[in-house]
């Protein structure tokens, strides 16, 4: 007679559901960080080249551009 103390098949799930969680939490947490860093660096990617246009045309000196490059990547 085992008087209840037997697990059964079903030992060990409750376990598996919650490290099945934390690699749900952690993967979304993972592409939002992605998404959010891609934004971003295109912005920047977008201001360097408006910023590279600017010096070409004459509009800024060089050390107005290195001035802007410096705050745009800081």
């Amino acid at each position: 007679m085992m008087h209840g103390y037997d697990m059964g098949s079903f030992f060990g799930w409750g376990f598996l559901q919650l490290i099945l969680i934390i690699l749900l939490i952690t993967f979304l947490f993972w592409v939002f960080n992605k998404s959010n860093e891609s934004k971003t660096n295109s912005s920047e990617d977008q201001s360097i080249k408006i910023l590279n246009e600017r010096l070409a045309r004459g509009e800024i000196t060089v050390d107005e551009y290195d001035r802007l490059k410096r705050k745009i990547n800081s």
